[in-house]
């Protein structure tokens, strides 16, 4: 095949749906125009389009799909707004028609043929496409677009269609005479030989950029995300993953099949057959090299490159003595997963057993499935399914010299559930599934083990961490507090350490952000969080009641504050003692119940009195399975299935439920999660005529890791100010703790030893878990420095370990450090909420004391 002078890149729905998007891409195309190379840009339908044309098609079916017909408008408007098109600029108003015609069809209808819903899902990339073209024509880029169903013809079904495509001389010809060099298209859409539309099904962009790439003979195929690259691991929960600047063909396809969601598989064949590099870029730094696949014969790329993890994998075993020696009986037991229309991911077998797993982002997964495809199995074994599960693969040309050195793991791997274990012959991936919720931490330590303090040989580049913040630094981010005050840290450890430090103009700093979310009544600061002197004072200084889940807690705000006001403590205890919940009436505090039980046991403790119910959402978010808050699997809240009996034993006892509350758990970041408790609470509540107050709980996460975006708290309050409108007969509460005091809190610590282990280094401080247990208690990141030599350039990377006598106590993993001696500083930033408040003396030691930094 001859290679001409094509490059094809593809911008998927992120990178096209704002101005600094489009801006990026016409950098992008003057850059490859100054190199005099002939370009097809491939863009997929904007951000949030796809999503809405599928739900569209389904509101249709139902007979009204207005507002989602609406959604669709907005989001394009928003984006020509941005561009600088006036409202009736008519540059999509032909796909707008056409995609009311279509949708009004199928609501008359009731009906919708996979042929008709590809035309619908298609649009969304015609509609992108133009609206960008337009904008790049006005700003002085001569582009031309085209129609990809013109130039791509595949086979298959209309909804998962696939192409074999081959170098096209003429066509490339053809382009090439047209008045311009620069042409842009759609990804996801094709004809197939019927000239009917098909579309190209999950990945369908990426697909569609590789069938162009083989079809023009493309110099590279480029995807450009929202990433730098392909990492070691997942950089959003391994922020020390590094970038890998270069991978082979099959290794790419293995990482994207296990789990690296930046590319899709289907991509990389085409391009693998015909010898077409395939990059991936960054929509952030054009300039970044990013990841270059490839094939390379290269001894250096004969090792480990990634650990991988996959979540949301169910477990199906198969068991019987049937199927020893037995001819067909595999076939028998995998065309009960055709029937269902299944994809098994990994297969293991014995002679009694056969376990696979099932990847539930790409199979339609659900409880019905699973049960239907139990019925079917048991006529040949008995058959069983556990999940969700993770799958975690070891990654790499030459992968298996190194599963030996999963030794030094064998205790870990012992105490979690690992159900299955499974190597490929062609000695590329080697994966083991585990709990789900183990998933983090396991693959966290495992990247540790495998690329802490790598050999500088290994073909291995920055790590996402280090990308970061350089960006940000570029950027001129907000420098944290602690940064300006290092000195004062310094002396302060040197004089006294471990040692945690509060900054009182951070604290105050959030109170005044939170007095924002205008929808909220009464906000409430959970205690539990810091209940140090000094931070209540500034709490109630500014007005905010007080969240305590133990009497203890609300003695301790009494005697701070003997005239404070009872309806400023909130008592919203867990399987508490009963006397618990009698004082805390006795005290007129507001009383939180989660426990039908307590009222039939206790009738007089509750006889005539007001209080909330705390009610168990199912909706769980958190980082860790111990700051999950809701589902059945937690211990908190109560069943809405035990609402109407609560609500006929309150009335016996003539007891009055004046509130609903609801927590879905800890470190949150996405502003709509309390618009949905919110609108959740508002809906039972309207069955409950005494109910008037809705707590909607914490839960507030702060920024943890440098790829996070701050939580929205406009956004938060414009959700809440939009569920009040519709139910303006109810007061919400609030009851933040960790995003009132976390970022205000660092631990300070002096480092004691130094330890070297072949490639593997570990930085000793006088810190440990019984100081902070944070993160051996919820594998929590927290960002670490060497304040002593803030500014020093780094050299090695370390696991930050403390003086007790467990495996776990570990600050951090694989960070990144300056050269390190005995006696510097090393500060622990965000550590201001769960700290001293969850130390121990255990080893007999110290924790470390506090200090208010006014």
């Amino acid at each position: 095949m001859t290679i001409s002078s094509w490059i094809v890149a593809k911008f998927g729905g992120t990178s096209v749906n704002t101005l600094a998007s489009w801006q990026t891409i016409s950098e992008v195309i003057k850059n490859h125009e100054n190199k005099s190379r002939k370009q097809l840009i491939v863009c997929s339908a904007i951000r949030g389009v796809s999503d809405a044309l599928a739900q569209l098609i389904i509101d249709a079916k139902n007979g009204d799909f207005s507002n989602s017909y609406k959604t669709i408008v907005d989001l394009h408007n928003q984006l020509a707004f941005e561009l600088g098109f006036l409202a009736d600029s008519k540059i999509i108003e032909i796909e707008l028609l056409t995609l009311q015609r279509l949708a009004t069809g199928i609501s008359l209808l009731r009906f919708s043929s996979p042929a008709l819903a590809a035309e619908v899902m298609g649009l969304g990339e015609l509609m992108a496409t133009k609206l960008g073209a337009a904008w790049l024509i006005k700003n002085k880029i001569k582009v031309q677009w085209i129609d990809a169903r013109d130039y791509l013809t595949c086979e298959g079904a209309h909804e998962n269609a696939y192409c074999d495509p081959a170098y096209d001389e003429k066509l490339s010809a053809n382009l090439s005479n047209l008045s311009s060099d620069i042409f842009i298209t759609q990804g996801f859409i094709a004809r197939n030989k019927n000239g009917e539309n098909v579309i190209l099904g999950r990945g369908g962009s990426d697909t569609s950029a590789a069938y162009f790439g083989v079809i023009l003979g493309a110099q590279a195929v480029q995807i450009w995300t929202d990433v730098p690259g392909m990492f070691t691991a997942n950089p959003h929960e391994i922020p020390s993953a590094l970038l890998l600047p270069e991978l082979d063909y099959e290794e790419a396809q293995e990482l994207a099949s296990a789990g690296a969601n930046i590319l899709h598989p289907r991509c990389i064949e085409p391009l693998k057959r015909q010898n077409i590099p395939l990059e991936i870029k960054w929509m952030e730094r054009p300039l970044n090299p990013g990841t270059t696949i490839k094939n390379s014969s290269l001894d250096q790329n004969q090792q480990l490159k990634a650990v991988i993890c996959k979540k949301s994998v169910f477990m199906v075993s198969i068991d019987t003595t049937r199927m020893w020696q037995k001819v067909g009986f595999l076939a028998e037991i995998f065309n009960c997963f055709k029937e269902q229309g299944l994809s098994v991911d990994l297969v293991t077998t014995s002679q009694n057993n056969v376990t696979v797993t099932l990847d539930n982002q790409l199979n339609p997964l659900n409880i019905k499935t699973l049960d239907e495809l139990l019925t079917k199995l048991s006529f040949f074994c008995k058959a069983s399914y556990t999940g969700p599960c993770a799958s975690i693969s070891l990654i790499g040309k030459g992968a298996r010299p190194v599963i030996h050195e999963l030794n030094p793991l064998k205790q870990l791997l012992q105490e979690k559930s690992v159900y299955m274990i499974s190597q490929s012959a062609s000695d590329i991936n080697y994966s083991f599934v585990v709990d789900e919720d183990d998933a983090v931490r396991v693959s966290r330590i495992l990247h540790a083990e495998f690329f802490s303090n790598v050999n500088p040989k290994r073909n291995l580049g920055p790590s996402w961490n280090a990308l970061l913040s350089n960006k940000a630094r570029e950027e001129n981010s907000t420098i944290p507090w602690w940064q300006n005050s290092a000195n004062i840290l310094i002396a302060k450890a040197k004089n006294q350490s471990p040692v945690y430090v509060y900054n009182k103009a951070t604290i105050v700093n959030n109170l005044t952000e939170l007095k924002k979310i205008t929808a909220i009544s009464k906000i409430f600061y959970a205690i539990k969080a810091n209940s140090h002197q000094q931070i209540l004072t500034t709490v109630a200084n500014h007005d905010f009641g007080f969240e305590c889940v133990s009497i203890e807690e609300i003695l301790w705000v009494k005697k701070l504050f003997p005239d404070i006001k009872a309806d400023k403590i909130l008592f919203t205890p867990s399987f508490a003692n009963i006397e618990e919940y009698r004082t805390a009436f006795n005290l007129k505090c507001f009383v939180t119940v989660d426990n039908l039980w307590l009222l039939q046991k206790y009738p007089e403790v509750f006889t005539e009195q007001k209080f909330l119910i705390r009610i168990d959402p199912q909706t769980p978010q958190g980082h860790h399975k111990h700051v999950k808050t809701a589902g059945t699997e937690s211990k908190f809240g109560i069943s809405t299935d035990d609402l109407a009996e609560l609500f006929i034993q309150a009335k016996k006892i003539n007891a009055s439920v004046i509130g609903f509350h609801a927590h879905v758990g800890s470190g949150v970041l996405t502003a709509e999660t309390w618009k949905n408790t919110a609108l959740l609470l508002a809906q039972l509540a309207e069955q409950y005529p005494s109910v008037s107050i809705l707590n909607l709980g914490g839960g507030l996460g702060i920024v943890e890791k440098p790829e996070q975006y701050n939580l929205d708290l406009l956004a938060l309050n414009q959700g809440l100010e939009e569920i009040k409108i519709a139910y303006p007969q109810y007061d919400f509460w609030l009851e933040p703790g960790r995003y009132v005091v976390a970022t205000a809190g660092v631990l300070l610590a002096q480092v004691t030893q130094i330890k070297n282990k072949k490639y593997k280094h570990f930085i000793g401080i006088n810190a440990g878990m019984n100081s902070f247990l944070r993160p051996a208690l919820y594998g929590s990141f927290h960002p670490i420095v060497n304040l002593t030599k803030l500014q020093h350039k780094h050299c090695f990377t370390a696991d930050v370990v403390g003086p007790i006598c467990e495996s776990g106590d570990v600050m951090g993993y694989n960070r990144s450090f300056p050269e390190t001696d005995p006696g510097d500083v090393v500060l622990i930033a965000n550590t201001g909420a769960y700290g001293r408040v969850m130390s121990s003396h255990y080893n007999l030691k110290m924790p470390a004391e506090e200090i208010w930094l006014a």
